[in-house]
């Protein structure tokens, strides 16, 4: 019997996946402006962005805000050396009821501040004297990391399980919204060498907001010069919203006040002219304090030596270590007792992976590569004091940049030597009661034979061989083909 359409219709609809559910949220937040999607993820909007019946509705109340911006040393972008990251929940901002507090003050510190630097890398501090680097971070404490524990510690924000009773939420990961300025520069950095990361990998990510796009969206601000110019992070600050961006370039710095003026530019608070109790300009500074007082980020470890590379003690004055460095006891030029004992004191001063003066070659390698790369005229070079690392096999001492160029030539090969007579790879030990059996090959002998009786005899006078010459004679054939291996 047919099944009529009315008994399909009242089926019910099998439960959506899990892709549905993601792909449902991911559609309805990329209709969205961005204020209203921030708006929503830190719990601070009313009306919910998803209808009612969309898979996605229970993902939201599990969404997590992640604030991120990276830094490199100044001499070389390719060296990363800090990581700040901002984490807010949906739950937190709910818990307020609507009580944000003046400029989000009451949001914001609910937040947790996390200000990474990376252990490889403690040693290369900014040569820009407008600009402290990782030493002036205001947010938080700051803790030592290698590349192999950021990566484990992204994996923990980035890729948390939903935790619920409900079956629907089963398997689930938490939604991830991340958010920075001039995002697109941070995704590119945690993508090179060192870290090797990609914030996507854990496909957790719904959303990502970039406040020069939430700029432009709430025409809080626009370039006189040309309408389609990017706000920079302190235009943003200190004209927008009227607070000072000390300590520029300093990662937790960055990320802590790329959230503060999220938030405000989806409150729409930058219209606000003395008009509040406190200004920005003091909630900022509050802020500041607050998160040094009662936050400590539990990852890493509080020290890192420079010298040794030992995590226990704070810097070089408090290190007795006998410490030794390859790359200075190598490179490092002696023309004169003062240039050896200069020597000395740079190879007993640190390890090489703190080596100061193989860094700045490694720099410097780098900007000819990207000259040459874009034909633009070398650079000159390498910087006086600089030298290669201990494993380098191009030319040294250099006559100019374009020496770095040449081809490093491959390590020497190295023949392998073999114990036993003849370059016999040795044979394994006996087993007690177990017979061994050797066969020995004689086709090599056989077909030197026939060669040689074919040498003696034409192919043509086979007509005039006997029969039992005929048959040795194609026996000697099919053991010299058996020998070359096209047989086997």
């Amino acid at each position: 019997m047919p099944v009529s359409w009315a008994a399909v219709a009242s089926c019910p609809k099998p439960p959506p996946t899990p892709k549905d559910r993601y792909e449902a949220l991911i559609s309805t937040y990329d209709a969205k402006p961005l204020r209203l999607v921030l708006l929503e993820v830190l719990g601070l909007l009313r009306s919910p962005l998803c209808s009612e019946d969309s898979p996605a509705t229970p993902l939201v109340e599990h969404c997590v805000v992640v604030c991120v911006d990276t830094e490199a040393w100044t001499t070389n972008t390719d060296a990363m050396t800090e990581i700040g990251l901002v984490v807010a929940e949906y739950k937190d901002g709910k818990s307020l009821n609507g009580d944000v507090g003046e400029y989000a003050e009451n949001v914001l510190k609910k937040m947790q501040y996390h200000h990474l630097r990376i252990c490889e890398n403690a040693h290369l501090r900014t040569n820009a004297d407008w600009m402290r680097g990782p030493e002036g971070n205001r947010f938080g404490q700051s803790r030592f990391v290698t590349f192999a524990e950021a990566r484990s510690i992204l994996d923990e924000v980035l890729n948390q399980p939903i935790v619920s009773d409900s079956s629907n939420l089963a398997g689930l990961k938490r939604p991830i919204i991340l958010i920075g300025h001039a995002l697109a520069h941070d995704k590119d950095n945690v993508r090179k060498n060192g870290l090797n990361y990609d914030f996507k990998q854990h496909g957790s990510v719904v959303k990502e907001i970039d406040t020069q796009k939430m700029v432009k969206e709430t025409l809080a601000w626009v370039d006189s010069r040309c309408a389609n110019n990017d706000i920079g992070l302190d235009t943003l600050c200190e004209e927008v919203f009227g607070f000072a961006h000390d300590d520029p370039h300093t990662a937790l710095n960055d990320a802590a006040r790329t959230l503060i003026c999220g938030v405000n530019l989806a409150l729409r608070n930058w219209t606000k002219k003395n008009k509040t109790e406190k200004t920005i300009q003091e909630v900022a500074r509050e802020l500041e304090q607050y998160t040094q007082d009662t936050f400590e980020s539990t990852w890493g470890t509080k020290f890192c030596c420079t010298r040794c590379g030992d995590r226990n003690h704070r810097n070089q004055n408090d290190c007795k270590t006998p410490v030794h460095c390859a790359s200075c006891e190598r490179f490092d030029e002696k023309t004169d007792d003062v240039g050896e004992a200069y020597k000395k004191e740079n190879t007993y001063s640190h390890i090489e992976q703190y080596c100061i003066h193989a860094a700045e070659f490694n720099g410097w390698k780098r900007r000819v590569y990207d000259a040459h790369r874009k034909r633009n005229s070398l650079p000159a070079g390498p910087p006086p004091g600089s030298h290669p690392p201990s494993e380098w096999r191009g030319r040294w001492p250099m006559a100019t940049p374009s020496d770095v160029l040449v081809p490093e030539p491959p390590p020497p090969f190295i023949r392998p030597i073999l114990h036993t007579q003849g370059d016999v790879p040795a044979t394994s030990a006996p087993v007690p009661g177990v017979r061994r059996v050797v066969f020995q090959s004689n086709a090599r002998e056989r077909a030197e034979k026939a060669r040689a009786r074919r040498n003696q005899v034409s192919r043509g006078a086979d007509s005039n061989l006997g029969e039992s010459d005929r048959a040795a004679s194609k026996k000697m054939e099919t053991e010299d083909v058996a020998w070359s291996g096209s047989a086997w």
